[in-house]
């Protein structure tokens, strides 16, 4: 929007679901400050930018040659993002309503998509009025080198893809054809009914199509475009207008790509842990948390919640349990969240009879656990003080409003690891919030990360080193890292002493739930921020539990002090358990008794067991027993106290 607001226009940012579960952000310009026709029925037309590009790409070139401005002063009601889900939204829409259809505009894979839905769904054919191809790409088998040409993207910047979107068009140029994803024979029979995939319909599409292409385009060679096998109904060619695409050589994408083929080559073992027979196991399919709670036959809900930074949040809610069907009772509202690198599927790895969450819910609460949604523009900005000002504090309300949050005044509040973090920062930093806490239960206590001791002085100040770190994702759950990951961990490999060391961090004394365990690979590493990283590496070398440091510069601008201002912990008012361990290396006891000092209202909870670890709070067999049980002891003793009764 600020591309667009910039140069006068009003922008909207709409959030929509699509059919999948992923939300989607779709851009508007409603009408042109220029006419002011916010009051009349305006034609819809719809953008759709390219492979790497981003709907930033647009606006760019500015009011007086960038495509929105230009249709938005011609009278027309301006959308920009996903596809069929965006298209139905647009058409709802106040302005689309009595609208039939749309004109859609894409460029590259934007044309690629388009090409998709309306063979594929031949009934969003008659949502289209006219569609304008920029550069289109289906068919290309006579592109010379894929590589080289996958080198060049699309629009202001790489705004970042999935692999396979690459390795889709990978297959295209391979193959000649332009069907759907080939996932090899087995997965096809499953998927398909047949050993390769199916070929789009083409001949399927009756909207109007207005191709835009030439001679010099890597991508959309002409002999694909005027493809005489395609059985277009309406094509109109535009040769005489040459688009140049912006380019950028990506040649790290290129080199990435090379090393994820490398790595995946072969079938992929299950990790061996300590050389243990119970850990050669399959890695199961991915499931969203709502899939598994369903399996395990609890009722659950998926919400999506923005915050006021822009974020849209995934919150899982287990509102009561198919045990007591006591939906139509008040039930208190316990919320979950899960720690640094997690999501939260964590929370119920351990199935219906010793998980946390399905326990709550049997014991007549409602539950609520986060996973965070990357869909905003720069959603990688921020560290955990952000996720505990906006994104605890939009959950805690939510959760509040809800139909059976009317009446409740808090919630009880359990966290893990960055979880407890979130939780301190939150109540200090802003103490009006101790009031909506019941209790909270905190395992392993985490201020500072000991784990990355070793990379501190490096990257635990804002200098160089942390600059080039950057603001990205930090190990994302995907198949190369999982490749690299098992090749690592692999007995006879020569760095299986850092796999090991790694794994004894979080899961000592060898009492892991292991059939939980591919359930947990499954989803992680669930990917964190780098800053996430970086804020815990700054608390490590300075001894501070305080806000981010951005440098002298920054700091003095945000805070108006060369240093960040420290969190006043003293201001945590609520009812805090604090749980932890002597073995847990990345919450050391003397630090979790130093914090436990500045509280003023605190419950210590030693673990007995020597080799409890920091994973142990997860994944332990015996934390039923441990853990578990006497959590929800306590809460239930806080209802019975305080139910006036």
């Amino acid at each position: 929007t600020y591309f667009i607001e910039e140069h006068g226009y009003p922008a909207e940012r709409h959030y929509v679901q699509t059919e999948d579960g992923y939300i989607i952000s779709l851009f508007r310009i409603p009408y042109s400050h220029n006419l002011k026709n916010q009051d009349e029925k305006r034609p819809i037309a719809f953008i759709q930018h390219g492979l790497f590009g981003s709907s930033d790409g647009w606006p760019v070139l500015g009011p007086n040659d960038g495509l929105p401005f230009l249709l938005s002063d011609a009278g027309y009601d301006i959308g920009y993002y996903d596809i069929a889900a965006a298209i139905d939204y647009t058409l709802s829409t106040e302005n689309g309503k009595g609208q039939e259809g749309i004109h859609y505009v894409g460029h590259s894979q934007g044309t690629t998509v388009m090409f998709v839905l309306m063979s594929s769904r031949p009934e969003y054919n008659k949502k289209i009025k006219t569609a304008h191809m920029l550069a289109p790409v289906a068919f290309m088998d006579h592109m010379d080198d894929f590589m080289t040409a996958s080198s060049l993207t699309f629009g202001l910047s790489p705004a970042g893809v999935s692999t396979d979107q690459i390795l889709h068009y990978m297959q295209e140029h391979q193959s000649g054809h332009f069907r759907q994803f080939d996932f090899g024979t087995k997965k096809n029979l499953k998927m398909y009914g047949t050993e390769t995939p199916h070929d789009y319909p083409t001949e399927l599409i009756t909207t109007e199509m207005h191709l835009w292409y030439s001679d010099n385009d890597e991508m959309s060679a002409v002999e694909d475009v005027l493809r005489p096998t395609i059985s277009w109904h309406q094509i109109v060619g535009n040769t005489s207008i040459m688009y140049q695409p912006v380019v950028v050589l990506l040649t790290l994408a290129t080199l990435a790509l090379g090393s994820y083929s490398a790595a995946v080559v072969g079938p992929i073992d299950f990790y061996k842990l300590y050389d243990n027979p119970e850990a050669h196991l399959a890695l199961k399919d991915k499931a969203t948390t709502a899939d598994r709670t369903a399996l395990h036959g609890y009722p659950s809900e998926h919400h999506h919640i923005p915050t006021k930074d822009g974020y849209v949040l995934g919150v899982f809610r287990i509102p009561y349990s198919h045990k007591l069907q006591n939906q139509n009772a008040k039930r208190p509202i316990v919320f979950l969240q899960h720690g640094l690198g997690s999501c939260s599927d964590a929370w119920i790895l351990q199935g219906p009879n010793d998980s946390l969450p399905y326990m709550l819910a049997d014991a007549g609460y409602d539950v609520n656990h986060t996973k965070l949604s990357p869909d905003h523009p720069t959603f990688w900005q921020f560290s955990w003080h952000e996720i505990a000002i906006y994104d605890i504090t939009a959950i805690i309300d939510y959760a509040l409003n809800t139909e059976n949050g009317k009446g409740q005044d808090a919630i009880h509040y359990v966290g893990h690891s960055q979880g407890t973090t979130v939780f301190f920062a939150l109540m200090s930093w802003l103490p009006e919030y101790n009031d909506k806490i019941k209790t909270a239960h905190l395992f392993a206590p985490n201020l500072s990360s000991r784990l990355v001791r070793s990379v501190g002085p490096y990257l635990g100040h804002k200098n160089a080193y942390s600059t080039l770190f950057g603001s990205q994702e930090f190990l994302p759950h995907n198949e190369f890292v999982m490749a690299l990951f098992f090749n690592i961990c692999q007995p006879d490999f020569m760095l299986r002493p850092v796999c090991e060391g790694a794994v004894e961090k979080l899961y000592a004394g060898g009492r892991v739930n292991m059939s939980a365990m591919p359930e947990a690979m499954a989803t992680h590493p669930a990917g964190c921020s780098t800053d996430q990283m970086l804020h815990y590496l700054q608390e490590q070398q300075s001894g501070y539990f305080r806000q981010f440091d951005h440098g002298t510069k920054k700091n003095l601008e945000l805070y108006g002090s060369e240093d960040p201002p420290e969190y006043p912990v003293e201001q945590i008012k609520s009812l805090v358990h604090l749980w932890y361990a002597e073995s847990d290396d990345l919450a050391a006891v003397e630090d979790v008794e130093a914090i436990a000092e500045r509280l003023p209202n605190k419950v210590m909870h030693f673990m007995e067991d020597p080799e409890w670890n920091h994973g142990d709070f997860a994944l332990n067999r015996e934390v039923r027993e441990y853990v578990n049980e006497p959590v929800i002891a306590i809460m239930e003793e806080y209802e019975l106290k305080n139910s006036g009764s």
